[in-house]
């Protein structure tokens, strides 16, 4: 057995000290007074800490609490509760807590979201307001979702806009059978596209892009466009009626019960899957595609095209939007109704539920996610619901994992 050398008196002294001044400044931070360190077996607390109850890790998270200002978390001993979600516990029963903590709700932006994007500051979302036919384009503050800027009124746009794209200089949408760029600060027209395909039905169903090229679906083909002019550099005899997305080497593109892969740069078809039901919406990461159905959430290999994964029976069915991070899956879809779980958190690996959220904005058009937050777009069927959300990534804000 090996020897074991103690820290000298001296040493542990010095320890103390150091220990008592972190302790000190803590107080003074907290604006508590924090006794002696507790055993081990007694870190945790309850779940009501009272004002004896200074040293325990559920003390320290109502603190927390305190200090952020958040208002309506049900803070209890499972972590899960500080998210404020619909969550599943260690024996598989479902635990009905409150809303995820809003950071921010928009108020004089669009009630009905269509598609939202973002960059370093700020959100863009396109939507229509309440009680006006024409769509608009918004400039929403990150932080705060506080309307920065407006684009004039796009008329009949509930039919013709499908999809928001921002990049460091530009927002892109497709508007009829065209691509439109706007100018950032102002959200004022910088170019269009020449109308795209033959038919005055082929209109622009769904956009992705690099750094240099937008790609295009419409109702009957497959454009490449040079970001710089709009102009047409490829077109390929494809259509897909509900949008595509592209990674470094494929574009993959949606049409009905279908998902077909196509080479980035000569658009040339490569191969496609059937999958029986309706896609309406895909998202991808390295590996793989996740693809929200009208009855599954399905996760498909990248390479070989084979489905590798099923969501179960409590997952969502009519999935409408979808998103992705490194380890969950985030699926939205409409209701109609305030009283149904509208987005839903599954996990990457096998596409277990880990939590739900009861929306109150009649459902979700479109989600994206960046680090401890969710920005979800809802079709606010009243002028009372707010069209775009931000929330606190359930679990992830906290750092507590359901299992």
């Amino acid at each position: 057995m090996p020897e074991i050398i103690l820290p000298t008196a001296t040493k542990q002294n010095d320890i103390q000290t150091k220990v008592t001044d972190i302790q000190t400044k803590t107080n003074t931070l907290v604006n508590t007074s924090i006794p002696s360190v507790k055993a081990k077996t007694d870190l945790i607390g309850t779940a009501s800490p009272t004002t004896a109850d200074k040293t325990t890790v559920m003390n320290y998270l109502k603190l927390l609490e305190d200090m952020l200002g958040i208002s309506g978390i049900n803070l209890g001993v499972d972590g899960f509760k500080y998210a404020g979600v619909y969550s599943r516990d260690g024996i598989g029963t479902t635990v009905a807590v409150t809303d995820p903590p809003l950071t921010g709700v928009s108020t004089s932006a669009v009630d009905n979201v269509v598609s939202l994007a973002l960059d370093a500051d700020y959100v863009y979302v396109v939507g229509k307001k309440a009680n006006i036919t024409d769509f608009h384009i918004q400039k929403l503050r990150k932080s705060d979702l506080l309307l920065i800027a407006e684009s004039a009124p796009f008329p009949n746009g509930a039919t013709s806009i499908k999809k928001i794209l921002v990049d460091s200089n530009f927002v892109y949408i497709g508007f009829g059978r065209k691509v439109q760029k706007l100018n950032k600060s102002t959200l004022s027209l910088a170019g269009e596209s020449v109308s795209l395909g033959t038919l005055t039905t082929d209109i622009v169903e769904g956009m992705d892009m690099d750094g240099m090229y937008l790609y295009v679906a419409t109702t009957n083909h497959l454009y490449k466009l040079a970001k710089s002019t709009l102009g047409e550099v490829l077109k390929s005899n494809a259509g897909g009626n509900k949008g595509l997305k592209i990674d470094n080497l494929h574009v993959y593109l949606i049409r009905s019960t279908q998902i077909y892969r196509y080479k980035i740069n000569d658009l040339s078809q490569v191969d496609w899957i059937s999958i029986t039901k309706n896609v309406n919406a895909i998202a991808l990461d390295d590996s793989y595609i996740y693809a929200g159905t009208e009855t599954y959430t399905y996760k498909i290999n990248k390479e070989t095209l084979q489905i590798v994964g099923t969501s179960a029976s409590d997952a969502h069915t009519n999935v409408i939007a979808i998103a992705v991070d490194d380890k969950y899956v985030y699926t939205g879809k409409l209701s109609g109704t305030s009283n149904y779980q509208n987005l839903q958190k599954l996990y990457k690996d096998d596409l277990r539920v880990t939590s739900s959220f009861e929306d109150e904005a009649g459902g979700i058009k479109s989600i994206a996610v960046e680090g401890a937050y969710l920005y979800l777009g809802h079709p606010g069927y009243s002028s009372s619901r707010p069209g775009t959300r931000k929330l606190f990534n359930g679990h992830q804000i906290i750092g507590y994992e359901v299992v």
